[in-house]
């Protein structure tokens, strides 16, 4: 089983993200191309400290993610207009015209 989470946050959100940012050379990130500024754990320090709530959402949408080259053709296909399956709107990519 593979549960996802996705984070969305309000433009009031980012202050508090960007308060944290700084701390990200000290946590391995300077000079290591593959480190990472985990959002979640980010995320847990701003409500942990009170400086915002969260609130739940729930979906029963499916998770379709593009983590590697091997998940790309499913995603593509996913995501075609032309596909009778897929629950994209055909106006998604509209804006890349």
């Amino acid at each position: 089983m593979i549960r996802m989470n996705f984070r969305g946050f309000t433009p009031e959100g980012f202050p508090h993200l960007d308060s944290l940012f700084p701390k990200f050379p000290d946590m391995g990130g300077s000079g290591n191309l593959k480190s990472e500024f985990y959002i979640p754990n980010s995320a847990n320090e701003i409500i942990a400290s009170g400086a915002t709530l969260v609130s739940v959402r729930s979906s029963t949408g499916h998770w379709l993610g593009v983590a590697n080259k091997k998940n790309r053709e499913a995603a593509a296909s996913a995501m075609d207009p032309t596909n009778k399956n897929t629950v994209y709107p055909t106006t998604l990519w509209n804006h890349l015209s």
